[in-house]
């Protein structure tokens, strides 16, 4: 379920960076666009101008989601592996206790099969 709720995440977050991406794109034509035509005028010169200033906020928007999107990344990363650990952990514990008491992974496997059967019924 974690593993489900990461995933979801990431999709969210690269829907989210394409969308990013075709915005650039978007950006890039503009720019090259007044960039070619700012020196004839003080206008365009002041338009180009604002349009530097979009181009601004716009990477510092990405630079914003792009930092979370890692640092949370990072949290869930450590946080899964804790759980990951602790499960192994438990797991282990369970096999030492098995192989103590003389019942090995293939008792174990038919015992869980037999209780799986018997709650079909």
């Amino acid at each position: 379920r974690r593993v489900v709720e990461i995933m979801e995440k990431c999709c969210i977050f690269w829907n989210n960076m394409d969308a990013c991406i075709e915005r650039l794109s978007q950006l890039k034509e503009h720019t090259e666009r007044l960039i070619q035509y700012s020196s004839k005028s003080t206008r365009l010169q002041e338009r180009f101008k604002v349009r530097l200033d979009g181009h601004e906020e716009f990477w510092q928007s990405l630079e914003g989601l792009s930092t979370t999107y890692v640092q949370r990344s990072v949290q869930d990363v450590v946080s899964t592996r804790s759980q990951l650990n602790k499960l192994e952990n438990a797991a282990d514990v369970l096999a030492t206790g098995l192989a103590f008491s003389g019942v090995t992974p293939h008792h174990t496997a038919d015992a869980v099969r037999q209780l799986e059967l018997r709650d079909r019924e």
